[in-house]
């Protein structure tokens, strides 16, 4: 076990640095933030998360840019669905405060400051943990990005969120 879980961090610890790396690459190129954040998200699926939703707020309303890789028909269904990520957007939205969520299967229902029937969908769509930073520009909310992970494997801690920050 303690083997198979130095070796699983080990492999975290690399597809994070990979991540921050292209990811830095990707905003020294920048050309419009969509496209950029696009990217961003392009490559955060590549190893950090099995998903990544984009919400930008635009005259106070919520545009959602989404990029996923691995996903079944149910995820692929939800995905279109702006509700997916209400549970943990808003509280972004409001605070722009980060949020982590490392294992939504420990999370009690009944005291669940995301409310119970939103940590049910996310659950019922296989996210097993989720981490959401705000997108800040001199001080100003414009949006925020949600990592989900639907493998027991990768869920996002303190050290995922550094990142996530960066």
């Amino acid at each position: 076990g303690k083997v198979l879980r130095d070796a699983t961090l080990g492999k975290r610890a690399e597809d994070s640095v990979r991540f921050l790396a292209d990811a830095r690459a990707a905003l020294a190129e920048l050309v419009d933030y969509e496209s950029t954040l696009g990217r961003i998200a392009n490559i955060a699926v590549t190893g950090f998360a099995d998903w990544c939703a984009v919400d930008m707020v635009e005259d106070g309303k919520r545009r959602r840019l989404t990029v996923t890789r691995s996903e079944s028909a149910e995820v692929k269904a939800a995905r279109t669905e702006a509700d997916l990520t209400d549970g943990v957007v808003p509280h972004v939205f409001r605070n722009g405060e980060p949020e982590v969520v490392p294992d939504l299967a420990l999370i009690d229902l009944a005291t669940a400051a995301q409310g119970a029937e939103r940590i049910t969908r996310l659950r019922e769509l296989g996210v097993r943990s989720y981490l959401s930073v705000p997108l800040l520009s001199r001080g100003r909310l414009l949006g925020g990005m949600t990592f989900l992970s639907h493998s027991e494997r990768r869920r996002f801690g303190t050290p995922e969120l550094r990142v996530a920050e960066d």
